[in-house]
């Protein structure tokens, strides 16, 4: 399986209001592809536009790679039972 780097958005500035320059300035990541920020961002960019409950589940330390989950799946984990088949 190939890994995809994050694509991390930038911003040129021209968000800068009275003084206050955005979250990307102010060096937030974010990546343009997963749309993951920060502590919701996975080891490697799945590819696509990740929902609220991925996002949520790799902040909270739940799945940390989408690469690693589809090998175990590959071996024979049951990544919703959380044990290995028969």
């Amino acid at each position: 399986m190939n890994e995809i780097q994050h694509v991390l958005r930038t911003c040129d500035g021209s968000c800068e209001t009275d003084g206050v320059r955005c979250y990307v300035c102010n060096g937030l990541a974010i990546c343009s592809v997963c749309t993951a920020a920060e502590g919701e961002l996975l080891t490697f960019c799945p590819g696509y536009a990740l929902g609220w409950q991925a996002k949520d589940a790799c902040y909270h330390g739940n799945v940390l790679d989408f690469n690693s989950l589809k090998r175990m799946k590959e071996s024979g984990y049951n990544v919703r039972t959380k044990k290995w088949d028969k």
